[in-house]
């Protein structure tokens, strides 16, 4: 089986297998992305700024988790972390989940570099999904030590300027690849992943095509 990944725009992404759909931080029109206005059986909500947390954006009363601490949904362990978020919403949740046997990180609205502590909570990771480009988070130095740190084997940045971005202060991808020492990465309208067929030997970076 396939965990299909789609991102709708700044942290929204939309994450599907069989038996499971989440959707992490819904957002709203403010952003210049449509809300996702699809169905989810979990919703992620990294930080409490309505970029983030439209969670009425997303049909059928799914659950909601909107802060640290360990849940389980369907078979499938999520672990929220706490952390730091911009100075107007300064708290944030890192969550770490698996999907088809793919163990999956989602920084959220992250505004400094982690703690070893919150790293080794982090542990292993298959795929991160890590702002690059977002206003008042990570900057672009600080986001590729966090991919270092962390070491995935696939990147998947969000939050950099497209051409739907209305936020300010939102910046091109092209800075964060400078700092990664790249010039271009794989570029797909979403990605579609298989555990036995994950990069082995070198990080893989994944630009996708936002849908929202």
């Amino acid at each position: 089986m396939s965990l299909h990944i789609n991102w709708v725009g700044h942290a929204c992404f939309k994450l599907v297998t069989p038996e499971l759909t989440i959707v992490t931080d819904p957002l709203d029109k403010d952003t210049g992305y449509n809300p996702p206005r699809t169905s989810a059986d979990v919703v992620l909500v990294s930080s409490s700024n309505p970029h983030h947390s439209y969670v009425e954006s997303v049909k059928d009363e799914p659950i909601v988790f909107d802060g640290p601490g360990e849940y389980e949904v369907k078979g499938s362990l999520i672990h929220g972390i706490p952390s730091k978020g911009p100075s107007d919403h300064p708290a944030n949740t890192i969550y770490v989940f698996r999907m088809e046997g793919i163990r999956l990180c989602h920084l959220g609205a992250l505004s400094e570099t982690l703690s070893s502590e919150q790293l080794e909570s982090i542990g292993n990771v298959d795929v991160l999904f890590l702002p690059a480009g977002m206003p008042d988070a990570l900057s672009y130095k600080h986001a590729a030590e966090m991919m270092n740190a962390i070491d995935p084997r696939i990147v998947i940045p969000y939050g950099y300027k497209t051409a739907k971005s209305a936020l300010k202060g939102v910046e091109e991808p092209k800075v964060f690849l400078k700092e990664m020492g790249m010039t271009d990465a794989e570029k797909a309208p979403k990605a579609v992943l298989k555990s036995n067929q994950l990069p082995a030997d070198e990080t893989k970076v994944m630009l996708l095509e936002a849908q929202g």
